[in-house]
Parts: C-alpha cells; sequence; structure tokens
C-alpha cells in the first residue's frame, strides 16, 4: 500500500467510525429528499473531481510525487482548466464527505466542517504562498519549502528555488 491510500484509510476511518458511534444517521430513503438530493449531488461532483485529479496527474502527482523528486508534469486539462475552483482535489474529498453526511441524515456534521476546515486551511495556508508567509511570521520558519539541492546558494523551493529559478517539476526522479 500506498502513503496516500493510508492516508485516505484513516480519512475515512475517521468518517465511519463519526458516522457510527457519534451519529444518528437514518435510511436514505426515508431521509429528506431535497437533502438526499443534494449528498448525491455533491457526491457525484466529489467524485469526478478525484477521478479526473486522478487521470490528470497519474498517481504519483495526485500523492504529492513532485515532493519526493518524481517528474509531474504540469497540466492544463479537466479540472484544472476550470477557473472557479481551485484545488480540484481537495475539494472533490470536501464534497464526497458533505454528500456522505447529507444522503445519511447524519445529527452532526462536526467532522465534515473539521475536515472542510483542514482542507482549506491546507488550500490557502500551506499551498499558498502569502499563506506561508503569515505562517512564517507566526511560526518563524519556512512552511511548505524544500531546500534546493541544485542550488549552491541553499535556496529553497516551492514549484521554483527563490535562488536559482530551477522549476523543482522538472527535476528528475531521485
Amino acid at each position: 500500500m500506498t502513503l496516500g491510500t493510508y492516508i485516505k484509510v484513516f480519512q475515512f476511518s475517521v468518517v465511519i467510525y463519526d458516522l457510527l458511534k457519534r451519529c444518528d444517521i437514518v435510511n436514505p430513503l426515508i431521509n429528506d429528499k431535497l437533502l438526499l438530493s443534494l449528498g448525491v449531488l455533491l457526491i457525484a461532483v466529489g467524485q469526478l473531481l478525484n477521478v479526473a485529479v486522478f487521470n490528470a496527474l497519474g498517481g504519483i502527482g495526485v500523492y504529492y510525487g513532485y515532493e519526493f523528486g518524481y517528474k509531474v508534469e504540469m497540466v492544463s486539462c479537466f479540472p484544472y482548466n476550470v477557473r472557479w475552483i481551485s484545488d480540484p482535489q481537495y475539494w472533490g474529498v470536501v464534497f464526497t464527505i458533505w454528500g456522505i453526511y447529507l444522503v445519511l441524515g447524519a445529527s452532526s456534521y462536526l467532522v465534515p466542517m473539521l475536515e472542510t476546515f483542514w482542507y482549506v486551511m491546507s488550500m490557502k495556508v500551506l499551498e499558498h504562498s502569502r499563506g506561508r508567509k503569515v505562517a512564517k511570521s507566526l511560526i518563524g520558519k519556512d512552511i511548505g519549502k524544500t531546500e534546493c539541492p541544485d542550488c549552491p546558494n541553499g535556496g529553497v523551493f516551492g514549484t521554483a528555488c527563490d535562488n536559482c529559478g530551477i522549476i523543482f517539476e522538472e527535476r528528475a526522479p531521485k
């Protein structure tokens, strides 16, 4: 199993535990029809985004292979060509989790709210240059960047080295 698989198993284990142990759920067929319809729509859109991301990036791209030195090409196909949805992989997960809770008529939405918070923070802080600057001012060190092994000046890179300009995605696998 890959690291990504372990992460997903853990994530959905939390959701399943929450639904079975903490929440009261109802039979989807007797659930409020509007909530049921909205939930099914969210699951469908979420899974469409997840499948499209996997098809566009492949397994290495989906599970942050560039962080481990693999070559991951920049893509401009669906869903990355849709301007109104940033980070389609994350939104796919968020939509799917909300959809599951709505379909099952869960009595608590704490886990979907926490998941949404985590993914939005990841999108806006951990993976965005402005957010990394704010985090750096709070904790005193840069997050989400790695030292550039090709840079004699010890630069760091996210998508490109701050000193030498080498684009990380163009590097060969280690």
